[in-house]
Protein backbone atom coordinates (compact mmCIF):
# COMPACT_ATOMS: atom_id res chain seq x y z
CA UNK A 1 0.00 0.00 0.00
CA UNK A 2 1.40 3.18 -1.50
CA UNK A 3 -0.36 6.14 1.12
CA UNK A 4 1.38 9.00 1.63
CA UNK A 5 0.65 10.83 5.00
CA UNK A 6 2.08 14.13 6.55
CA UNK A 7 4.35 15.73 4.58
CA UNK A 8 6.54 18.41 5.81
CA UNK A 9 6.29 21.80 3.79
CA UNK A 10 8.86 24.42 3.59
CA UNK A 11 7.00 26.23 5.91
CA UNK A 12 6.81 25.05 9.42
CA UNK A 13 3.53 26.76 10.46
CA UNK A 14 1.88 24.43 7.40
CA UNK A 15 1.04 20.17 7.28
CA UNK A 16 -0.10 18.13 4.09
CA UNK A 17 -1.86 15.34 4.26
CA UNK A 18 -1.76 13.82 0.79
CA UNK A 19 -3.71 10.59 -0.82
CA UNK A 20 -3.31 8.83 -4.15
CA UNK A 21 -2.74 5.08 -4.87
CA UNK A 22 -0.44 3.97 -7.50
CA UNK A 23 -0.18 6.86 -10.07
CA UNK A 24 2.42 9.27 -10.01
CA UNK A 25 1.47 13.15 -9.63
CA UNK A 26 -1.54 14.66 -9.20
CA UNK A 27 -4.07 13.22 -6.66
CA UNK A 28 -5.57 15.35 -3.69
CA UNK A 29 -4.04 16.98 -0.68
CA UNK A 30 -5.16 18.57 2.27
CA UNK A 31 -3.07 22.16 3.54
CA UNK A 32 -3.59 22.68 7.25
CA UNK A 33 -2.06 25.23 9.49
CA UNK A 34 0.44 23.46 12.37
CA UNK A 35 -1.45 24.72 15.24
CA UNK A 36 -4.47 23.36 14.37
CA UNK A 37 -5.41 19.91 15.74
CA UNK A 38 -6.39 17.40 13.56
CA UNK A 39 -7.10 13.93 13.02
CA UNK A 40 -7.18 12.25 9.46
CA UNK A 41 -10.01 10.24 8.45
CA UNK A 42 -9.26 6.74 6.49
CA UNK A 43 -10.57 7.10 3.41
CA UNK A 44 -8.18 4.70 1.65
CA UNK A 45 -10.64 1.88 1.26
CA UNK A 46 -13.24 3.94 -1.16
CA UNK A 47 -10.62 5.67 -3.61
CA UNK A 48 -9.45 4.48 -6.78
CA UNK A 49 -7.04 6.10 -8.52
CA UNK A 50 -8.50 8.56 -11.22
CA UNK A 51 -12.30 7.54 -10.66
CA UNK A 52 -12.31 8.73 -6.69
CA UNK A 53 -9.35 10.37 -4.85
CA UNK A 54 -9.89 11.98 -2.13
CA UNK A 55 -8.51 12.93 1.81
CA UNK A 56 -10.02 14.04 5.30
CA UNK A 57 -9.58 15.00 8.25
CA UNK A 58 -11.67 15.91 11.50
CA UNK A 59 -10.63 19.08 13.24
CA UNK A 60 -10.38 19.10 16.87
CA UNK A 61 -12.59 21.38 18.48
CA UNK A 62 -14.63 21.93 21.29
CA UNK A 63 -16.94 24.02 19.33
CA UNK A 64 -17.95 21.77 16.48
CA UNK A 65 -17.27 18.16 15.11
CA UNK A 66 -16.01 19.45 11.38
CA UNK A 67 -14.68 17.46 8.81
CA UNK A 68 -13.53 18.40 5.46
CA UNK A 69 -12.97 16.46 2.63
CA UNK A 70 -11.21 17.01 -0.30
CA UNK A 71 -12.31 14.85 -3.30
CA UNK A 72 -11.34 14.66 -6.79
CA UNK A 73 -12.63 12.97 -10.45
CA UNK A 74 -10.24 12.81 -13.20
CA UNK A 75 -12.09 13.57 -16.82
CA UNK A 76 -11.50 10.22 -17.19
CA UNK A 77 -12.70 8.47 -14.31
CA UNK A 78 -15.48 6.43 -14.33
CA UNK A 79 -18.47 8.62 -13.00
CA UNK A 80 -20.52 6.07 -11.31
CA UNK A 81 -17.82 4.67 -9.29
CA UNK A 82 -16.91 8.34 -8.19
CA UNK A 83 -20.54 8.59 -7.00
CA UNK A 84 -21.07 5.39 -5.35
CA UNK A 85 -18.02 5.74 -3.36
CA UNK A 86 -18.78 9.21 -2.69
CA UNK A 87 -21.85 8.08 -1.05
CA UNK A 88 -19.78 5.39 0.40
CA UNK A 89 -17.58 8.00 1.76
CA UNK A 90 -20.48 10.04 3.06
CA UNK A 91 -22.43 7.62 4.96
CA UNK A 92 -19.50 7.03 6.83
CA UNK A 93 -18.42 10.33 7.97
CA UNK A 94 -22.24 10.90 8.55
CA UNK A 95 -22.12 8.22 10.80
CA UNK A 96 -19.61 10.31 13.33
CA UNK A 97 -22.48 13.46 13.22
CA UNK A 98 -19.98 15.52 11.32
CA UNK A 99 -20.40 19.38 10.05
CA UNK A 100 -19.48 18.32 6.50
CA UNK A 101 -17.04 20.60 4.02
CA UNK A 102 -16.50 19.27 0.93
CA UNK A 103 -14.22 20.63 -1.24
CA UNK A 104 -12.55 19.58 -4.89
CA UNK A 105 -12.38 19.06 -8.64
CA UNK A 106 -15.42 16.94 -9.19
CA UNK A 107 -15.31 17.54 -13.11
CA UNK A 108 -18.69 18.04 -13.59
CA UNK A 109 -19.80 21.70 -14.73
CA UNK A 110 -22.24 23.15 -12.17
CA UNK A 111 -23.17 26.01 -14.67
CA UNK A 112 -24.73 23.63 -17.09
CA UNK A 113 -27.66 21.44 -16.64
CA UNK A 114 -26.30 17.82 -17.11
CA UNK A 115 -27.76 13.72 -16.09
CA UNK A 116 -23.90 14.41 -14.15
CA UNK A 117 -24.57 17.15 -12.74
CA UNK A 118 -28.03 16.03 -11.19
CA UNK A 119 -27.06 12.43 -10.35
CA UNK A 120 -24.35 14.28 -8.01
CA UNK A 121 -26.64 17.16 -6.75
CA UNK A 122 -28.71 14.56 -5.90
CA UNK A 123 -26.92 12.61 -4.02
CA UNK A 124 -24.59 15.14 -1.96
CA UNK A 125 -28.34 16.92 -1.51
CA UNK A 126 -29.52 13.17 0.46
CA UNK A 127 -26.89 14.55 2.74
CA UNK A 128 -28.16 18.10 2.84
CA UNK A 129 -24.89 19.51 1.33
CA UNK A 130 -25.40 22.11 -1.67
CA UNK A 131 -22.86 24.05 -3.81
CA UNK A 132 -21.70 27.65 -2.54
CA UNK A 133 -19.54 28.66 -5.58
CA UNK A 134 -22.12 29.87 -8.17
CA UNK A 135 -19.33 31.22 -10.54
CA UNK A 136 -16.57 30.47 -12.97
CA UNK A 137 -13.91 28.45 -11.46
CA UNK A 138 -11.93 27.74 -14.87
CA UNK A 139 -11.73 29.86 -17.80
CA UNK A 140 -9.63 28.10 -20.66
CA UNK A 141 -10.06 29.67 -24.50
CA UNK A 142 -13.54 29.30 -25.15
CA UNK A 143 -14.74 27.19 -22.11
CA UNK A 144 -15.72 28.81 -18.87
CA UNK A 145 -16.99 25.78 -16.43
CA UNK A 146 -17.64 25.75 -12.65
CA UNK A 147 -15.35 21.92 -12.25
CA UNK A 148 -14.30 23.03 -8.98
CA UNK A 149 -16.56 23.43 -5.91
CA UNK A 150 -17.30 23.45 -2.41
CA UNK A 151 -20.34 21.73 -0.69
CA UNK A 152 -21.37 22.26 2.67
CA UNK A 153 -23.92 21.10 4.45
CA UNK A 154 -26.53 24.30 5.01
CA UNK A 155 -28.75 22.79 7.97
CA UNK A 156 -25.98 23.12 10.16
CA UNK A 157 -25.36 27.11 9.73
CA UNK A 158 -27.13 29.45 11.99
CA UNK A 159 -28.57 32.36 10.16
Amino acid sequence: MQLRGVWKVRDPAWQAWHHRRKLQKGGVSVFIQSHLQFTTLNLYKYCVDQDTEGCALQLDSTFSNISIIVIYKSPAGNFNTFVTRLDKILQKLCAMKANLIICGDVNVNCLQESDKKSQLNALLNSYNCFSIVQFPTRTYKNSITAIDNIFIDTTKIDT
